[in-house]
């Protein structure tokens, strides 16, 4: 009976030394107006200290939302991440440009063409965060959001590492191929065989960044799928970030 005693206190005091994860903090609800009047909405989580810290922006896929994200926020913050959690334009609460009204569903060429600008401007916009090192920036995409991180990080020099959900060669008229001659800095990139066309994308896109990496799964789906599918891609993706983006 000593000896189970002993063993339930040596228990309880390993337990006790195991440090704790941070709570989510809440998020504070941002809107960044482009120079073209449309309203970005994002929600920012921000460590609860009063350093600065590097920022990670999240861009989903196409006719999804912000929401998509929700079990990567916490493994990003309690890396020592600011996180943006946005909504596209034209997507989620994202859908307001004045008195119009902005649906994906009816976007032109012209208008997907805008997201790597968005979220060039997010980036620009970041340097009056509260506790946010401009310096250290970077980007998480799917899907489209993918190909749009991937242009935006070729344009903004303070953007340390991109993580590229199944990106594809040509989604709408965004192509990433292009971006990557000017990006010299840490890519991910993730896919899922069982969505050939993303898997066949990164396979091209590392033989094109040989210093690129790669996470392929046999099967996952697209995009932000893959972080349900493979609940160890959230940390996978917060530890290389923590590696690449500081």
């Amino acid at each position: 009976m000593r000896q189970l005693g002993l063993v339930l206190l040596a228990l309880l005091t390993w337990t006790l030394t195991i440090p704790a994860q941070a709570a989510l903090p809440t998020p504070k609800k941002h809107l960044f107006l482009t120079n073209d009047n449309v309203g970005l909405v994002g929600d920012i989580y921000t460590p609860n200290d009063q350093n600065r810290h590097p920022a990670v922006v999240l861009a989903h896929m196409l006719g999804r939302t912000r929401a998509d994200y929700q079990s990567l926020l916490e493994p990003l913050t309690n890396a020592g991440f600011v996180v943006v959690n946005l909504d596209l334009r034209g997507h989620g609460s994202s859908v307001n440009s004045g008195a119009k009204h902005l649906d994906f569903n009816n976007f032109t060429e012209q208008d997907w063409a805008q997201l790597p600008k968005d979220v060039l401007y997010v980036l620009k916009e970041l340097k009056g965060v509260r506790g946010v090192d401009s310096s250290k920036l970077s980007l998480v995409g799917a899907s489209i959001g993918a190909n749009a991180v991937i242009i935006a990080a070729a344009q903004n020099a303070d953007v340390q590492a991109v993580v590229a959900l199944s990106p594809g060669l040509k989604f709408h008229s965004l192509q990433p191929a292009g971006a990557l001659a000017s990006y010299h800095k840490p890519l991910l990139l993730v896919a899922a065989a069982d969505d050939k066309y993303s898997y066949t994308t990164v396979t091209q896109l590392h033989s094109q960044d040989s210093t690129s990496q790669t996470v392929l799964y046999p099967t996952g789906g697209h995009g932000t799928k893959m972080l349900i599918s493979h609940p160890d891609l959230n940390a996978q993706i917060a530890t290389w970030l923590s590696k690449a983006g500081k």
